[in-house]
């Protein structure tokens, strides 16, 4: 759910458009808005959503959009290591990359 409404509000800045590709400038991307509006947003949404499932959702966004988004929602690959001593497994976070949660 999180994904759809992340997909809709690069839609209402405009940032589902090659030119904000192009960008790299972390700062610059983030106060990039064009205002396309509610309209607009909700009709890239709709696109999407028809012709996306999951998996393919998931890789739609660029390695930066998709990055955002996991900052945006704190998410990460979680990893898992044993502690022969006190017999426990630890859990930890293992990466916050974005590349590694699609991976998962």
């Amino acid at each position: 759910m999180h994904l759809y409404e992340f997909i809709e509000e690069l839609a209402r800045k405009g940032k589902i458009s090659y030119g904000f590709q192009l960008i790299k400038d972390s700062e610059i991307r983030r106060r990039y808005d064009e205002k396309k509006g509610e309209e607009y947003a909700k009709k890239v949404l709709l696109e999407a959503r028809k012709n996306f499932d999951d998996f393919m959702l998931i890789n739609f966004l660029s390695d930066d959009d998709f990055q955002d988004f996991v900052n945006k929602y704190n998410l990460f690959v979680a990893g898992a290591r044993f502690n022969p001593d006190k017999w426990i497994i630890k859990i930890y976070i293992k990466s916050r990359s974005g590349k590694a949660y699609r991976e998962m």
